[in-house]
């Protein structure tokens, strides 16, 4: 589906979470330099190669935490299914950690100048 003006609250809140120093994943691609939620994973070949297994917590919520102290040794954060934030376009999440910097295992810059092209895109669509 493209994206259309009604997208681009989405895509202003998605980039203030950049400028944060968090990520973002989408539901589905929407930019190839956003991943998406699918992109999360522990084992090789995964776009998003976080230290420790995904594992599903029930409600939405999705965590890579470590196997033998998540308190010392942190864990990775995000939301899929009804618990992400929807748009008419897509739907997204921010992805976060504790005890890690979110930029260890994903590339902020890069997502941030993907999601910047969007939105400049549907300012231009606009005028």
């Amino acid at each position: 589906m493209p994206l259309t003006r009604e997208d681009l609250e989405a895509l202003q809140s998605m980039r203030d979470r950049l400028e944060h120093g968090e990520g973002v994943l989408t539901a589905g691609t929407i930019h190839d330099d956003i991943p998406t939620i699918h992109d999360v994973g522990h084992r090789d070949g995964a776009k998003i190669k976080v230290p420790f297994a995904v594992v599903h917590c029930g409600f939405g919520l999705f965590k890579a935490p470590a196997p033998t102290d998540e308190a010392r040794d942190g864990a990775f954060f995000f939301d899929g299914g009804g618990m992400m934030r929807r748009s008419p376009g897509f739907s997204w999440t921010p992805f976060s950690a504790r005890g890690h910097d979110v930029s260890e295992v994903y590339d902020v810059a890069k997502a941030s100048a993907a999601v910047d092209e969007l939105i400049e895109s549907l300012s231009v669509e606009q005028a």
